[in-house]
Order: structure tokens, then C-alpha cells, then sequence
């Protein structure tokens, strides 16, 4: 008798089981394209050009070579 009960509540088990995964079953939300890692580097931009004033050694060079 104990062997048919144990028999019955393995075959509901299983029931429950497949029911369980059958329902489970759900579709991805995003790809696997978003995953490419590592990524690839890409290097920075260099910005606006830092302009600063001559100093008086630099301009008495360049009025020595200033050639017309």
C-alpha cells in the first residue's frame, strides 16, 4: 500500500513539475548583441587648441626671423 501512495505522489510530482516549466517559459527582453565585451577603446578627442600669449624671449625670436 505505502509503495502505490508513494507511486501517486511521484506521478503528481512529475505533473507539477512539467506543468511548472511549461509555464515558465518566457522570450528574452534584449539581445546578446549588447553583451560584446570587452569593448573596443576609442581615443579621446583632443578638444579646443590652448592658446597662450608669447612671452618676450619668444617675440624678440620671432622679430629676428621675421623675413620680408
Amino acid at each position: 500500500m505505502a509503495v502505490a501512495v508513494n507511486a501517486k505522489s511521484a506521478a503528481l510530482l512529475i505533473d507539477e513539475l512539467v506543468e511548472a516549466v511549461l509555464a515558465d517559459e518566457s522570450n528574452r527582453t534584449s539581445s546578446k548583441q549588447s553583451r560584446n565585451y570587452p569593448r573596443k577603446k576609442r581615443p579621446k578627442t583632443c578638444g579646443p587648441p590652448k592658446i597662450t600669449a608669447p612671452s618676450k624671449l619668444q617675440m624678440k625670436y620671432a622679430k629676428l626671423m621675421d623675413v620680408k
